[in-house]
């Protein structure tokens, strides 16, 4: 399972996504629940991928901001995962072009990638189902 943030050229794709905390636990003490997960930027001649740590609470405030984007509630949000490794920052103009601007940190944070993309609100669409995907199969795994 995969979701993609950006465009067909310039995107960052999250995958791998695993439950690194045990169900029973997390079903007795409720959320977060953290799942591992890679975040592999594709750029114009650069590729770098980051393993962190995601909680379904970011992921299910990640799927609610990018439909109030994309419902033109908002015009910018802000993201940052539960391990602070991975910042974005999201904001629509007028025209419906999103611009995805983001840090991208290692685990001691001696390595940074920083990262501008442009997009526009038609990508979202896949974004968000292929997000609710993810959610609903880490949901059914929980009950």
């Amino acid at each position: 399972m995969i979701f993609e943030l950006g465009n067909i050229s310039d995107k960052l794709v999250f995958s791998d996504f695993e439950l690194s905390a045990s169900i029973e636990t997390s079903k007795r003490q409720g959320p977060p629940l953290f799942i591992s997960t890679r975040i592999t930027a594709h750029l114009p001649q650069f590729y770098s991928k980051l393993d962190t740590c995601v909680s379904l609470d970011d992921l299910k405030r990640l799927r609610t901001d990018l439909k109030r984007l994309w419902d033109r509630e908002i015009a910018k949000f802000e993201f940052e995962n539960v391990d602070g490794n991975i910042k974005l920052t999201l904001t629509k103009d007028q025209a419906g072009h999103v611009f995805l601007t983001g840090n991208m940190f290692n685990s001691n944070k001696s390595s940074d990638l920083n990262f501008d993309i442009e997009t526009d609100q038609s990508y979202l669409t896949s974004t968000l189902g292929q997000l609710s995907e993810i959610i609903n199969v880490i949901e059914q795994k929980m009950a």
